[in-house]
């Protein structure tokens, strides 16, 4: 009995071993089948080494890595000196070692051990490094080349000890300016601009009672659309041979200052240009105390711009200059200081600042008289100055008529213009089509004129003569007027000038100076350029301004000599 009681014990012990041998090698043939947990991070191939990587060795992306734009905006970048020239990231690639055969796995033990992530500080560690640069590399959905290029909100920095530009009061009242580097600089344009933080947002009033006299100037027009100094007024340590003032709806908008120009001072050689245009650079970065950014070939007038932004304001100095094979054209260098626009950078700096001008603001400005006067006003004046820049300057008062920033040097560039000479009428005409095209314009003719050179009959012959050969009598106003009797093209004239004038568009007028007996006029006779600025039908007369500055912004002639004198009448308005 007792034997059979043990031999069923043995029986039963057996029969659990082995019901355990079964257990345990099922476990750990399931354990074996199983890989390990692995994070996903990029794995060498086998050949390679995996190398443990750090927070310090995460190399930063360059900016062409962090948008998928391609090699043209990096070209883009590239050409204006943006793009960091640093080293690209290593491209690591990536193998799943989940698929390897089991044959492989005596070389996969060659390679640094893969280890579970409960079992890893490192590899949490370095998990959250990739992350980091996961995050860093991501582009925004919505993001355009147009945000990458625009400036973006920098985090403000502490006050310096030493600010750019400070306004002290010396004992003789005069402002002294104290710049970053340690120069000071008695020079009132100065104080002006660097001692006054709220210097653009003067009024016309108080330039006139607190600055217009200290500044050696004077107002170009009896509205005070600009005032201007021919005083070499300093700045910067450079002279300036003509300051402007320019003012937009009664407050200061701009200063332009000219270190030179062909007009007023003729051509010089590329060594004398190169070096003026260098030492005002210099003595800029020195006074505003950071280095310029630069754009060449800028805007209509493919002019090279350095420019600063110092606390909301834009200083640019501008020079333009033709070169060929042959021959070194050289055209102005001045600097320019205006309100700088949220965002401005390299890619819009050239941009032309421009009012929206509808025809209800034109037909606002223009002034019915009870005596049957009708005269547009608010046309800003631009002084030619002694130099023959009628055409260009009469232009640049229309540009800024009609909103849009342009300078009298810009056209004279444009029109291949010289100080002496003046202006061609075919390159004129040229320089006003580009202009329209360029800042959204419209030209028409509003007559053909006998004096134009593409008129060809008794009449312009007979203009002529008396070109030739004045009298007394040649120019009474009533030939003209006789002339004028049953005259198509005059009526053609005088019907389009008024047109005009009632819609707030002045006219540009080209004409012979002489014809007609004028009084304190700068010429004599010869080839000019004027603006028609109103009329009266009743008396039969035009008004019209010069570009002479003050005194020179109301004349009057009788409108059938105004017509045998033109060479073209031109209407330029805005779309």
């Amino acid at each position: 009995m007792k034997e059979n009681t043990v031999k069923s014990i043995i029986s039963a012990l057996s029969g659990a071993i082995m019901v355990l041998l079964v257990a345990l090698m099922v476990l750990m043939l399931t354990k074996k089948d199983k890989p390990a947990e692995r994070v996903h991070v990029s794995k060498p191939t086998v050949k390679e080494e995996v190398q443990t990587v750090s927070q310090s060795e995460v190399v930063e992306p360059s900016i062409d890595e962090k948008v998928s734009e391609g090699d043209s905006l990096n070209e883009a970048f590239d050409s204006f000196g943006v793009l960091d020239t640093r080293e690209k990231p290593p491209v690591r690639e990536t193998t799943d070692n989940s698929q390897k055969e089991s044959k492989e796995k005596s070389e996969e033990t060659k390679l640094a051990p893969l280890v579970e992530v409960e079992d890893s500080k490192e590899l949490a560690e370095l998990d959250s490094i990739i992350e980091d640069q996961q995050e860093k590399l991501k582009v925004p959905e919505k993001e355009t080349i147009k945000d990458i290029f625009e400036e973006k909100p920098q985090k403000q920095q502490e006050p310096q000890k030493t600010p750019i530009a400070r306004k002290e009061v010396t004992p003789e009242g005069k402002n002294l300016v104290k710049i970053d580097s340690n120069m000071e600089i008695k020079s009132e344009l100065e104080a002006f601009v660097l001692g006054n933080a709220n210097f653009l947002n003067t009024s016309a009033d108080e330039f006139n009672k607190k600055w217009l006299s200290r500044l050696n100037g004077s107002w170009t027009d009896n509205i005070r659309s600009s005032a201007r100094s021919v005083s070499q007024l300093k700045f910067a340590n450079f002279n300036s041979l003509e300051t402007v003032f320019t003012f937009r709806k009664a407050r200061l908008n701009k200063i332009s200052m000219m270190v030179y120009n062909k007009g007023d001072i003729g051509y010089i050689t590329k060594k004398s240009f190169n070096q003026a245009k260098d030492d005002v650079l210099e003595k800029m970065t020195a006074l505003l105390g950071k280095k310029s950014l630069f754009k060449p070939y800028a805007g209509i007038t493919r002019n090279n711009i350095h420019f600063w932004v110092v606390n909301g304001v834009l200083y640019k100095l501008e020079y333009s200059a033709e070169e060929t094979s042959k021959d070194f054209i050289s055209e102005y260098i001045r600097v320019v200081v205006s309100k700088a626009r949220p965002g401005i950078n390299v890619i819009n700096i050239d941009k032309t600042d421009t009012d929206v001008v509808t025809e209800a603001d034109l037909r606002k400005l223009v002034k019915r008289e009870d005596n049957g006067d009708v005269i547009i006003n608010g046309i800003p004046m631009v002084d030619q100055g002694k130099k023959g820049y009628c055409a260009c300057a009469a232009l640049a008062r229309l540009m800024m008529y009609f909103g849009r920033d342009f300078d009298q040097h810009d056209i004279a560039n444009l029109a291949s213009s010289t100080g002496s000479e003046g202006t061609d009428p075919k390159s004129l005409k040229k320089a006003i089509e580009t202009m329209s095209a360029m800042l959204r314009l419209n030209m028409k003719v509003l007559a053909k004129c006998y004096m134009s050179d593409a008129s060809s009959n008794k009449t312009k012959d007979k203009l002529l003569d008396m070109k030739e050969n004045f009298t007394d009598q040649q120019m009474n106003e009533r030939v003209f007027k006789d002339m004028a009797y049953n005259n198509r093209r005059y009526k053609e004239f005088e019907k389009n000038v008024m047109s005009s004038i009632d819609r707030g568009r002045p006219v540009a007028w080209a004409l012979e100076v002489g014809m007609v007996p004028e009084k304190g006029i700068m010429q004599s006779s010869g080839g000019h350029m004027r603006i028609i600025t109103g009329y009266n039908k009743g008396l039969g007369v035009i008004y019209y301004t010069d570009t002479w500055g003050a005194g020179h912004e109301k004349k009057t002639m009788p409108m059938t000599s105004a017509f045998f004198v033109s060479y073209a009448v031109w209407e330029i308005s805005p779309r």
